[in-house]
């Protein structure tokens, strides 16, 4: 295995407004990583919250279970964290979503 770098997630939740994500709001929460449908399948070892229909998550378990499988193979080509990459993603989108 080569080298890699675990990710720090914890911006995704100091970003979020609650402590819960609702399975629906996967895609938002986490910038495009993981969708709902993929959630649904592949969502072992979280505490699943349930509503009627809807499935909510904790924010901070979702949290770490999502930076178990992220990390950062190669960061010398980029001087930015992945937080920064983040706000622009989000920046990128409002400006769409403006238009």
């Amino acid at each position: 295995m080569s080298n890699t770098e675990t990710v720090d997630l914890s911006f995704m939740a100091d970003k979020w407004p609650s402590a819960i994500v609702p399975r629906s709001a996967i895609g938002d929460f986490t910038g495009g990583l993981i969708f709902a449908g993929t959630m649904g399948n592949n969502d072992k070892g979280l505490t699943r919250i349930r509503r009627g229909q809807k499935v909510f998550y904790k924010v901070s378990e979702l949290v770490e279970w999502l930076a178990k499988d992220c990390h950062i193979v190669d960061n010398s080509n980029s001087d930015k964290t992945a937080d920064q990459l983040l706000d622009e993603k989000f920046e990128k989108e409002e400006r769409r979503n403006n238009r």
